[in-house]
């Protein structure tokens, strides 16, 4: 199964803060779960179960944790239970009051993937992603590099067996309505490391085997992330059927 929840905080400044919120989170999330399970988090080995993202809405900030399988539920279960989190780093370590939550029913793949219109979507890219290759981090405009890591996690996690190859068909046949993206950069503890932001609306190709994998893609990557470092904010996206 797969579990969302949403945290509305409070606003806070935000000035000296070194990195953005979601490291925080991310911080306050390893400090929340059972120790032996936060260890096995930081295993280079293994992908993370889990992702994690913040925006800012005006009125403070959304942070939104997903959990890809019934372990890692306890992420979003632990950081539900806190009723705000300390921001170390700003000229005031503030604790930051959490004044909502909204935890979204646990979700399988197939009711997922259905979800998602067989017709047309908008990605947008909510929180910067960056691509990893030969073991560095890079930015690339071709949407379909992002998905690599999804392919990954969701033949990990969910014991797919699909192939690059066959993503990169499925995008192949996909029309751009529109789009548009945008370099930009992501700090984690003083380190400003590269992204790509912006939004790409999407008609899907009409083959069946194409239109599924893509719908999975897209389905799974809204609980997952895309690229690199999504356990510390990046590559959070937003699918919307249109």
């Amino acid at each position: 199964m797969l579990y969302q929840t949403d945290l509305y905080l409070a606003p806070f400044d935000e000035t000296g803060l070194h990195s953005d919120i979601a490291v925080k989170i991310h911080g306050a999330a390893m400090h929340a779960i059972p120790k032996e399970y936060a260890e096995k988090m930081h295993d280079d080995g293994v992908f993370h179960p889990f992702s994690v993202f913040a925006v800012p809405t005006g009125e403070g900030y959304l942070v939104r944790v997903s959990a890809l399988n019934d372990a890692a539920r306890v992420i979003p279960d632990a950081l539900s239970e806190l009723s705000a989190f300390r921001i170390f780093g700003c000229n005031r370590n503030r604790s930051v009051p959490i004044l909502h939550r909204d935890a979204a029913p646990p979700m399988d793949m197939q009711t997922l993937e259905n979800i998602v219109s067989a017709k047309a979507v908008r990605i947008d890219l909510v929180t910067p992603a960056v691509t990893k290759s030969n073991g560095r981090l890079s930015v690339r405009p071709e949407l379909v590099s992002y998905f690599y890591s999804v392919m990954l996690k969701y033949n990990a996690f969910e014991h797919g067996n699909i192939t690059f190859p066959e993503v990169q068909a499925a995008f192949q046949a996909v029309t751009y309505r529109a789009f548009q993206f945008r370099s930009t950069e992501y700090c984690v503890t003083g380190r400003r490391f590269p992204g790509m932001t912006g939004y790409a609306e999407l008609l899907l190709p009409e083959q069946p085997e194409a239109n599924l994998l893509l719908r999975r893609m897209f389905a799974y990557a809204s609980y997952c992330g895309i690229g690199a470092k999504t356990g510390q904010g990046m590559g959070g996206i937003v699918v919307q059927s249109i």
